[in-house]
């Protein structure tokens, strides 16, 4: 008999007789537990940069990546309460130091609600849309056009730029909310879930009160479908089986595996 051997031998039936860990937090301490990896070799295969707000900065996924992709060069510069301006900005700043690693590089940008900075809102453009909604997408597209130009000086990169918890208007890309589970189709398109938002452009005398009422119905539409999921808590945000959706979601972006 080996030691290993013997040791269970002696051990299994003693922590079955005495109990040292209650039933009731034995399971989620074992569904939390799982074996550590480390990079086996001197030089990395990869650099991975993320950027976002909070949706972006959940501990696990980091010890997911870091676990998954043990030979890859992580770089998280997301932040909670970053807006998409903030997000642009932070790669502006970042890229010239991103040119000078030689690694092969994906970079994965995940935008926040459009208007969390006020400075993204162009009021002369107002006018030219029915909806605040409707002018939130042209915002949006551009943004993500921004990304994909300040990224452009990059070689050997690829480059995703999809949302978290608002629609993707402007590529393919599917967002975090889109690996909810059972989530149903969305009822409306709604791209900033803030009704303080709103006010601001009657108190700006940018829009009279009745012109907002579409899209104060969307805001209500969208905000009871997303809220409404089992795993998005009132802070809206992913909470119970964040693990299962973060992993979906990044393996899809870094393994390329299908949506």
């Amino acid at each position: 008999m080996s030691v290993s051997d013997a040791i269970k031998k002696t051990l299994v039936p003693w922590l079955a007789k005495h109990k040292r860990i209650p039933k009731e937090r034995k399971g989620r301490l074992e569904y939390y537990w799982r074996p550590w990896h480390f990079p086996t070799k001197s030089s990395a295969d990869r650099l991975i940069y993320i950027s976002g707000d909070s949706w972006m900065t959940a501990g696990y996924f980091n010890n997911f990546i870091m676990e998954t992709w043990p030979d890859d060069f992580i770089i998280n510069r997301a932040k909670a309460a970053t807006g998409n301006r903030d997000i642009i900005n932070i790669l502006k700043r970042d890229i010239d130091v991103l040119k000078d690693i030689s690694l092969p590089k994906t970079l994965l940008i995940v935008f926040s609600e459009v208007g969390r900075n006020i400075n993204e809102i162009d009021r002369s453009k107002l006018d030219q849309f029915t909806t605040i909604n409707d002018y939130l997408k042209t915002v949006q597209k551009k943004q993500c056009e921004e990304i994909y130009d300040i990224g452009s000086v990059l070689d050997n990169c690829q480059i995703f730029v999809t949302t978290a918890y608002v629609p993707n208007s402007f590529n393919g890309n599917p967002s975090i909310i889109d690996f909810l589970d059972n989530h149903g189709h969305m009822p409306t398109e709604c791209y900033n879930l803030t009704s303080k938002f709103y006010a601001w452009f009657v108190e700006q005398n940018l829009k009279k009160p009745e012109q907002l009422m579409s899209d104060l119905d969307n805001l209500d539409s969208y905000s009871s479908w997303l809220l409404g999921h089992k795993d998005i808590d009132h802070s809206v945000h992913i909470v119970g089986n964040e693990s299962y959706v973060y992993q979906k979601f990044f393996k899809h972006y870094l393994n390329n595996e299908k949506f």
